[in-house]
């Protein structure tokens, strides 16, 4: 059993992302889904992440391509 909860969130995002992807595959039609972008996964937030930054910019950039 994983008892470090960084590395539970890790995994379980892991595997939601592959059945998402595995199921967006099988669809003619695809749709662009951004979860969770919050402040506290930024510099000073509780749970910061590595280079929030850019990930939130290519969101926003995939965000607009999808208009």
């Amino acid at each position: 059993m994983i008892n470090h909860p960084a590395i539970m969130k890790s995994f379980i995002l892991s595997i939601v992302l592959v059945t998402a992807f595995q199921y967006a595959a099988a669809q003619k039609e695809y749709a662009l889904l951004v979860i969770d972008v919050q402040n506290f996964y930024f510099p000073g937030g509780r749970s910061e992440l590595v280079e929030p930054e850019k990930a939130a910019e290519k969101a926003a950039v995939a965000i607009l391509a999808a208009r």
